[in-house]
């Protein structure tokens, strides 16, 4: 797979290549896969992504505060988690740090950024360009380091899948 350095300025398209399984692929406009999820369950809902030989698990917990708690796939339960907050759309990184997931208003796509404590674009996902919301998604590489680039861009990715319908 390759990396999301890779992909900067590339379209990406979401395909759910099966009707009858809830698993969707992250593809450029050539075909080739760059991530997958595959979602689960109807009320503990615990979605896998895979992404540049990366695996995690992504559990939806909560009712009214609800939010994800991401880890690495083959990591013990105990294990360090990123949490990402539906109010406030914030991601709480393991070491304590925070960054925020924003709508910004540019005109005729819907744009999408990670934004660090100090208000540095971190990274960038826009999405729609008059098509159908989820139909192309264009990662730009900001400030976000190497260690979190590849979580930031599946996470956008994946978020936009979930949510990008209910945008205007």
């Amino acid at each position: 797979m390759k990396t999301i350095a890779d992909l900067k300025g590339q379209d990406l398209r979401w395909v759910q290549p099966s009707l009858f399984k809830h698993t969707y692929e992250l593809r450029t406009m050539t075909g080739d896969v760059v991530a997958t999820i595959t979602r689960t369950g109807l009320f503990r809902e615990v979605d896998e992504a895979e992404a540049a030989g990366e695996r995690w698990t992504i559990a939806h917990v909560g009712g009214l505060t609800r939010r994800f708690e991401i880890r690495p796939a083959d990591a013990p339960d105990s294990a360090p988690r990123y949490i990402l907050h539906h109010q406030g759309c914030r991601l709480e990184l393991p070491g304590g740090g925070e960054v925020r997931w924003e709508k910004l208003g540019d005109e005729g796509e819907a744009v999408w950024q990670w934004t660090g404590r100090d208000g540095s674009c971190l990274m960038k996902l826009s999405s729609g360009g008059g098509e159908r919301i989820t139909s192309r998604i264009r990662i730009e590489l900001g400030a976000a380091d190497a260690g979190t680039r590849l979580l930031l861009a599946m996470l956008g990715s994946y978020l936009i899948l979930l949510y990008g319908d209910e945008v205007e």
